[in-house]
């Protein structure tokens, strides 16, 4: 993904994000933080969805926002979370 960051190019309008669950808590966050912070990987609005397993013993903490990534919605569907992040442009930051 860095690479991808430093080259011309529209962006990913859509990103779907679903690690091995056991891994999530430590990959999703860096992720999130890394296509926030760098607007390039994004088109203008972009979605970004990422599943991870919801854990009443151990929850996993998303934050509200990533550098210009804000979440828009959270889904719990049995065991299974999605988290739904929109780009935010500096229009509409």
């Amino acid at each position: 993904l860095a690479k991808l960051a430093k080259g011309p190019g529209p962006g990913f309008a859509l990103v779907l994000a679903d690690p091995p669950y056991r891994d999530a808590a430590a990959q999703l966050p860096a992720l999130l933080a890394l296509l926030g912070a760098a607007p390039a990987l994004l088109a203008p609005q972009a979605t970004v969805v990422v599943e991870y397993e919801v854990q009443p013993r151990a929850p996993l903490s998303l934050a509200q926002g990533y550098g210009a990534l804000q979440r828009a919605d959270e889904r719990v569907y049995g065991q299974t979370g999605l988290a739904f992040y929109v780009a935010q442009s500096a229009q509409t930051a």
